[in-house]
């Protein structure tokens, strides 16, 4: 006859699988089958040794509906990444398609609180239908809550969203309103409307990939800042993002030693770099050169390719790096880039990375497209994140910086230019076209006055003779020359009027 001890045991056995089972094993196979990753799975691979604690491991939605499963449709766990305490929550696709009602919304809003409490990161696994239809306004209070707890920790701790399948309207704010995105691609869709309702109501007959697919959000939406192909690879993601972050807003991201010297000489920017600012070339190589090695993460690098945006350290040190990119536009700024540029000073100010700018940027781009577009505002939107961020900021003119665009170059604390470089209203042809504007002058006596004021001012210390640049380095030195200046203006905060609340444009 059993004991106490083992019918006890027997029964917390039986408890415990059929939380570990969500909507059933056959779903879970299934899912296995189709080369994804379930709930668990994914939890396992984000956390150190695929160790984790569990969160309402055993709550069981309200008898609502006919299918009752432990976990009401989400795992919420905490656990440690790279030796850190972080927090997060994965949709149980098998649990009637990872939709959500009030007992699970639940579950997630206490991981948020938790995650405030200790400081903790917050990555979601999103892989839901949406809010439970059968649940009705209950569905939309607990969807509220999550959206208002998200906002609640944005810029305290960070939170990355991984987009692991579908990620339908409720759930597809908390997932936009992360401070990154990670897609999968072919399986991770993201819209606040599906194709069957779009059709429904609208008469428009448009694919899923078109509404809400990784590849839209990745170059045209701007909403997805990492696409990857898999779960695995996109767990990763999400680990590697962190190791940028620091656990919360008032703390430092982790140090690594890269092996990489401080004092590395960069001769090669001589080749990378050409002396005509007429011709297009890579930024990309250049940045690379002058970061650690093997350091540089590329943030939402399919979008407004005309500026990369990336995280990538220094002697060690986390950074955010804002390079114009002379290969897309000529470099210059649109309203995309001024979008994607402000969104990623704004991440890089609300966690204490330093920012480093590479300028070489002729200016916006004109016409009424842009006009219309609002690239007042959304350029607006750029200087109002660089003169918020106060964390340190360090500007590089690599060639040119001109007009309005040289938001790039005048907002560092310390502004390093290459000898070639040029900072001005500007170029020089439209100067001289300006200057003799009224005048009547003969071709060679128009060439003649550009040739002066190309003499005169087209040169970097020209400008560092009128106080816009502080130094003017050789392409050798300027990996050494940032790393140095970091060093010393690292800790520093930027001293902000106060004020209740920041009213940046929209």
């Amino acid at each position: 006859m059993a004991s106490d001890r083992e019918r006890m045991t027997e029964a917390w056995r039986a408890e415990e699988e059929a939380a570990e089972a969500g909507g059933g094993r056959h779903r879970l196979e299934r899912q296995r089958k189709l080369g994804r990753l379930t709930a668990r799975d994914r939890l396992a691979r984000l956390f150190d040794g695929g160790e984790y604690d569990e969160l309402g491991r055993h709550v069981t939605h309200r008898g609502r509906g006919a299918e009752r499963a432990r976990g009401d449709g989400v795992v919420t766990a905490v656990g440690r990444v790279d030796g850190r305490g972080v927090a997060a929550f994965a949709h149980d696709v098998t649990v009637r398609r990872g939709a959500l009602g009030e007992d699970g919304a639940g579950k997630v809003v206490r991981l948020y609180r938790h995650a405030l409490a200790h400081g903790f990161p917050v990555v979601g696994l999103h892989d839901s239908d949406g809010a439970r239809v059968d649940e009705g306004p209950g569905a939309i209070r607990g969807y509220g809550e999550i959206i208002r707890a998200s906002v609640e920790a944005s810029g305290v701790v960070p939170q990355v969203a991984v987009v692991c399948g579908l990620c339908v309207g409720a759930a597809a704010y908390t997932a936009a309103l992360a401070d990154s995105v990670v897609m999968v691609e072919p399986w991770g869709f993201m819209f606040i409307t599906g194709s069957k309702v779009t059709r429904t109501i609208t008469g428009e007959d448009t694919p899923m990939e078109d509404l809400g697919g990784a590849v839209m959000h990745a170059t045209v939406s701007g909403a997805a800042n990492l696409v990857v192909p898999d779960d695995a690879a996109a767990v990763d993601a999400a680990r590697r993002l962190l190791s940028y972050l620091p656990s919360r807003f008032d703390g430092s991201a982790p140090v690594r030693d890269t092996g990489d010297p401080p004092g590395r000489a960069t001769p090669e920017l001589w080749d990378l770099l050409p002396v005509s600012r007429r011709k297009a070339y890579d930024v990309l190589p250049v940045v690379q050169a002058v970061v650690d090695r093997d350091s540089l993460l590329e943030w939402s690098p399919r979008y407004a390719r005309n500026l990369v945006t990336a995280l990538a350290r220094l002697d060690g040190h986390a950074v955010g790096v804002v390079a114009s990119q002379p290969r897309h536009r000529a470099g210059a700024l649109d309203v995309e880039a001024a979008r994607k540029g402000a969104r990623f000073v704004q991440l890089c100010g609300a966690f204490n990375l330093p920012i480093v700018t590479l300028a070489d940027v002729p200016g916006f781009v004109p016409g009424r497209s842009q006009e219309q577009g609002g690239i007042l505002l959304h350029g607006a939107k750029l200087l109002s994140a660089y003169g918020a961020a106060g964390v340190p900021r360090v500007s590089v003119v690599l060639g040119k910086s001109y007009g309005g665009a040289s938001v790039l170059a005048y907002t560092g604390d310390v502004v390093l230019a290459l000898p070639h470089a040029r900072y001005d209203v500007v170029g020089a042809d439209a100067a001289a076209a300006i200057l003799a504007h009224g005048a009547e002058l003969t071709e060679e006596e128009l060439a003649a006055r550009k040739q002066t004021f190309i003499r005169e001012r087209d040169r970097a210390h020209a400008a560092a003779e009128a106080g816009l640049v502080d130094r003017v380095v050789l392409p050798e030195e300027l990996r050494a020359a940032l790393c140095r200046t970091l060093s010393l203006l690292r800790g520093g905060v930027t001293a902000l009027p106060p004020r209740r609340r920041l009213n940046p444009p929209t």
